[in-house]
């Protein structure tokens, strides 16, 4: 019998048309600048106060004497509302994108493979307060966003091409980098942010690797494989 799939996808892969593909990649191109700038604006503030290491505290440390174009990219609203995205908005972004996978593979393993990542990060934080004495010792955003991006990364590894892939890669890297610099403004130390980064990595590797029935790492496997071949790159 002969195959009817396109010499560009890979089965399992979801059908999209080359218009929505490319706006795809637009799209997360186009955010990724904007977490890149605000980072960008942050980290220069930082720098001309002399606190890069972080540690600051409310709205006293936003450059308002600052250039325009600071103030702009650095206020109340982008770092407020990018920190607080981190243990809210992207974790129920994922929650909705779990449950849309599930229902389109007919299976629990996205939906199971979340709650797992959410308890983790749970678990880490409390481990964190536990030994150090210190609730503020880890950012639990800047945690909840590695762990967000890296299981969004990986759910829909067999559901995009390369460019697509690779374009929600730079974008899940800008809005972690981004995330953890507006920790630096909420009483977190540069050290702090780091820890933190390292705990979710740690959190997203796991359970991306845990075993689960009916689990799908042979169809990543295979799917990236195939995506990352020779005869793939001229897409």
């Amino acid at each position: 019998m002969v195959s009817t799939l396109p010499e560009n996808r890979t089965p399992g892969r979801a059908v999209a048309t080359p218009r929505g593909r490319r706006l795809f990649v637009t799209a997360c191109l186009a955010t990724s600048a904007v977490f890149l700038a605000i980072l960008i604006a942050m980290v220069t503030h930082l720098v001309r106060v002399g606190e890069l290491d972080g540690g600051l505290h409310g709205g006293r440390w936003f450059p308002w004497d600052g250039p325009t174009w600071l103030h702009l990219l650095v206020n109340h609203v982008t770092v407020g509302y990018t920190s607080r995205s981190g243990d809210t908005l992207a974790p129920l972004a994922l929650g909705v994108l779990a449950v849309g996978l599930a229902a389109r593979r007919r299976s629990w393993e996205p939906l199971v493979r979340t709650a797992i990542g959410f308890g983790l990060v749970f678990v880490l934080l409390a481990i964190g307060k536990v030994i150090v004495g210190d609730s503020s010792t880890m950012s639990g955003p800047a945690t909840a966003a590695v762990v967000v991006a890296g299981l969004a990364l990986w759910l829909l590894w067999p559901e995009l091409t390369r460019s697509g892939w690779l374009a929600l890669a730079t974008l899940a890297v800008s809005y972690l980098l981004c995330v953890g610099g507006t920790q630096l403004y909420t009483g977190h130390r540069l050290g702090e942010v780091l820890l933190s980064w390292l705990a979710g990595g740690v959190a997203a590797l796991l359970v991306t690797r845990v075993a689960l029935p009916g689990g799908r790492a042979g169809a990543h496997r295979a799917a990236g494989r195939s995506r990352f071949a020779p005869a793939d790159r001229t897409r």
